[in-house]
């Protein structure tokens, strides 16, 4: 089992779209484990807050900027998981799949870990399925950044 991160960032959120995602490539599929989750602003300190939803997705929609999952031990295999920042369109969510919800003020930082295996959040091995943060309300712009700790 190897533990991987991927950091994805968007600057200016907006309600209802995409701040990255973590997704099954086309062939090569491996189940992705999500152990832990960070969120926070990269902006100057601005009282804002957003609502931020973690949801399945079955497409990836068009990605503005890949990003390469990083081996936490870096004598593991590289990861067969990928990461998108910054989509031009919006990934295809699953309805009724939100699988963690949380507010977030520009001023704080937010930290999901699950406490025992069986609350990890699990990606199946298909192609294109994977997890997408979604901001799905705010009150005023700020920059967004995202970690995702997760194996497969």
């Amino acid at each position: 089992m190897s533990l991987y991160a991927a950091a994805v960032t968007k600057a200016s959120l907006a309600a209802n779209t995409t701040l990255g995602a973590v997704y099954n490539p086309g062939s090569g599929m491996r189940r992705i484990k999500v152990e832990e989750i960070l969120a926070s602003c990269k902006s100057s300190p601005v009282d804002q807050e957003a609502e931020h939803h973690v949801r399945r997705t079955t497409t990836v929609g068009t990605i503005g900027t890949s990003v390469t999952p990083a081996p936490l031990d870096p004598a593991e295999a590289a990861c067969a998981a990928l990461a998108a920042q910054a989509h031009s369109v919006e990934p295809t969510y699953t309805a009724a799949t939100e699988l963690l919800k949380f507010g977030l003020n520009a001023r704080s930082l937010f930290r999901w870990v699950a406490m025992k295996d069986i609350q990890r959040l699990i990606v199946p091995a298909t192609a294109n399925n994977g997890l997408g943060f979604l901001t799905n309300q705010i009150s005023g712009a700020f920059d967004g950044v995202v970690t995702a700790h997760f194996d497969e």
